[in-house]
């Protein structure tokens, strides 16, 4: 067993003759021991661990003691001058740089733990958890509405910023290794990269040419292409401006006031007080009024033209009759 003493590192004794209560690794300097269950064992060099700065054949070293590829053991901060750290009870090694959530066990001879609730893993403290079921593998402790996973243990599942779902959701595209990412902000949806989008939000829409996004007239809530002149092309309103004028000669624009277009305000929508099939109709009873008065008059005009033919014939008959008498 190893054990710290200032600056350096010794080998106490955990082998004494049953007799003379003495320790059994003691040899000449030039013979230092092997093998601490024979006093007699002494070799010239050690075929496991060397002690520094002792140079003590030993078995293993301390987890508090750094090892070198040689099979050294000493101190962590006497390495090359530069003041290493070690971390207690961890067999990682050196580090150069004292890592957050830590404290000094012994400030002095560089010896550091991770605070409680951390553990040591690549040279940093990190909190000590558990992942959530999901996870694979997993960055942090999952928390509400994030589980934090850095991988998905089903094989079916997609990563979308750190939870593991069934499928991408509105806004994400699967990258083909079922990873969700972020689609351009003005896309709704999108596939196979964040630029090809599918559906827009609202204010936009769809430019099938290119698959991009394009606003809509400023009063539109949804449209289905852009303004053409004085066309706004809305299909829904913003609510500053929230009637859509919905009438013959206008293409579905939003404004504040139907009257200032002698329009009426009827279900949000405005429209024509009478629209073009009233006048039509009327146009049509008109016309038909008009040919039922022409053929009442031809009637009228055929029937007096036989009267008078007979009334004629009347007369003549009359006065033939008087002047035979």
């Amino acid at each position: 067993m190893l054990a710290i003493s200032g600056s350096s590192a010794y080998l106490i004794c955990t082998f004494k003759n049953k007799d003379s209560n003495e320790c059994l690794y003691k040899c000449d300097n030039n013979n230092p021991l092997i093998d601490t269950t024979n006093p007699n064992s002494c070799e010239n060099e050690c075929s496991n661990y060397t002690l520094m700065p002792e140079n003590i054949c030993i078995e293993s070293c301390d987890e508090n003691i750094f090892t070198t590829k040689d099979k050294q053991c000493g101190l962590c901060k006497d390495i090359d001058d530069k003041n290493k750290f070690k971390v207690v009870n961890n067999t990682s090694g050196c580090i150069e740089v004292k890592p957050e959530n830590s404290y000094f066990v012994n400030e002095k001879l560089n010896l550091i733990a991770c605070n409680k609730g951390y553990i040591f893993e690549n040279g940093t403290c990190k909190k000590n958890f558990t992942c959530h079921e999901k996870c694979k593998e997993c960055r942090d402790e999952p928390i509400e509405g994030n589980q934090n996973c850095l991988s998905c243990k089903d094989d079916t599942d997609f990563l979308q910023e750190g939870n593991c779902i069934i499928k991408c959701n509105d806004g994400f595209y699967d990258n083909g290794n079922k990873e969700c990412l972020k689609c351009d902000e003005k896309c709704k949806t999108c596939e196979k990269n964040s630029s090809n989008c599918t559906s827009c939000k609202e204010g936009k829409y769809l430019n099938k040419e290119n698959n991009t996004c394009i606003n809509c007239h400023e009063n539109c809530k949804t449209c289905k292409e852009g303004a053409d002149g004085e066309n706004q092309n809305c299909l829904t309103c913003k609510d500053n401006v929230p009637y859509l004028i919905n009438a013959d000669g206008y293409n579905k624009n939003c404004v504040n006031n139907c009257l200032d277009y002698n329009l009426i305000l009827e279900k949000n929508f405005c429209k024509e007080k009478y629209p073009k099939s009233y006048y039509m109709l009327w146009i049509l009873i008109i016309l038909l009024t008009i040919i039922l008065i022409v053929l009442l008059l031809i009637i009228f005009k055929s029937c007096n033209s036989k009267g008078n033919q007979d009334l004629m014939d009347n007369i003549n008959t009359e006065l033939n009759d008087k002047i035979v008498d």
